[in-house]
């Protein structure tokens, strides 16, 4: 599959500027485990949020913000979203999720003079 979202990709390896289209993580709102669930790693009051903006049955070339919040700013709130479970791809939240990679995010949550 190839995934074409134009972001920009932060050194931890996540998107921070940029949006995709819904078809591209809808999977992750409605049946990520082939049973009908959401993604266990989603924040549970974030998923009605993304549900709404990408039905199940909606349009997939919809397209939703990388970074919830600050989708045009290269600042820490795509790790803090990450930490709260409000990645919105699946290999972002995985930066979070994965103990070879948290630390990375953790890292960049603790920076603060680098975000202006």
């Amino acid at each position: 599959m190839l995934i074409y979202v134009h972001p920009f990709q932060n050194p931890a390896g996540g998107h921070t500027i940029g949006t995709t289209a819904c078809q591209f993580f809808r999977y992750r709102l409605y049946n990520f485990t082939s049973t009908g669930g959401a993604d266990p790693s989603i924040n549970a009051a974030f998923l009605p949020t993304l549900q709404s903006l990408c039905p199940a049955d909606g349009d997939g070339s919809r397209r939703v913000g990388l970074d919830n919040g600050s989708e045009n700013r290269f600042d820490s709130t795509f790790f803090s979203n990450l930490r709260d479970g409000r990645g919105i791809l699946e290999s972002d939240q995985k930066l979070w999720t994965d103990d070879s990679t948290k630390s990375f995010v953790q890292r960049y949550l603790g920076v603060r003079d680098c975000w202006g």
